[in-house]
């Protein structure tokens, strides 16, 4: 972050229940310098609360680096009916609300899921209420999963409750009320960001001479050090001492490769 005019970062919004991503967006967006850059990195519907990353100004263009950080997710499912929405904004109708369901039946069902899906644990189970925290990878919707969780049980099920609780480095307990964002001073809001690196935690470092960082800011290729440990056709965080964190390279075949160059 410099100036207002040239403010980046990130924000890691709280959003609220009853909003889409893009409202959160919108609101934001209005405590900040005209034509800044804003997006939302990972959708959330108006049911779901929780981490919604915002990527501000120069942070916009790592996006995707965000969207594909792990997600965490508490969910509430309640058993026994089917919604057409998958949760309960949608026209609810029975399924099988009579069903015997165990206890163990659940346990034996959940694991058929562990595919994108990284973990599933039960937190609470009080029928037809069912708790769960899901860990999984970016492009999962627990929509889907409550419904498909719900067909192999043969009971019918739908999310009633959905918080997200991480996404890549976000975490709910530093998350930000959207109601503590709207309608403020520009100055208060680049106070609160993150730099533009946090959400790069994953990947490993690089560390470049002035030289090999100025080649690199200008599109060209550098080689690498024979005696480098770093793993080729691995993306990096590229630094330097002059120009802080600068960009995102790419290391094949002991060649190292701009990718996303942020510095000028």
């Amino acid at each position: 972050m410099t100036t207002h005019q040239n403010i980046s970062g990130y924000i890691n919004l709280n959003k609220p229940i009853g909003i889409t991503s893009m409202e959160a967006v919108r609101r934001i967006k209005q405590s900040l310098p005209r034509k800044t850059k804003v997006g939302h990195a990972g959708t959330l519907d108006p049911l779901a609360q929780g981490v919604l990353p915002i990527c501000i100004g120069t942070a916009t263009r790592l996006m995707e680096y965000v969207v594909s950080g792990r997600k965490v997710y508490l969910t509430e499912l309640k058993l026994g009916y089917i919604s057409d929405t998958y949760d309960s904004e949608g026209t609810i109708t029975a399924g099988n609300p009579n069903l015997s369901i165990t206890l163990s039946d659940i346990r034996q069902t959940l694991p058929l899921f562990i595919v994108t899906i990284h973990s599933i644990d039960i937190l609470q189970c009080s029928y037809p209420l069912l708790t769960l925290s899901v860990t999984c990878g970016s492009g999962v919707y627990i929509r889907s999963l409550a419904f498909d969780i719900g067909n192999t049980l043969e009971s019918g099920a739908y999310v009633t409750t959905l918080i997200r609780q991480r996404s890549g480095s976000f975490t709910l307990s530093e998350s930000i009320p959207l109601s503590d964002l709207q309608n403020q001073d520009t100055s208060l809001l680049a106070s609160l960001m993150k730099p533009i690196d946090f959400a790069l935690e994953d990947l490993p470092s690089s560390h470049f001479s002035d030289t090999e960082a100025v080649k690199l800011m200008q599109g060209q290729t550098i080689s690498s050090q024979p005696e480098s440990k770093s793993s080729s056709g691995s993306d990096y965080r590229a630094y330097n001492n002059s120009f802080g964190f600068f960009g995102i390279t790419r290391l094949i075949d002991s060649v190292w490769h701009p990718v996303k160059i942020l510095a000028k």
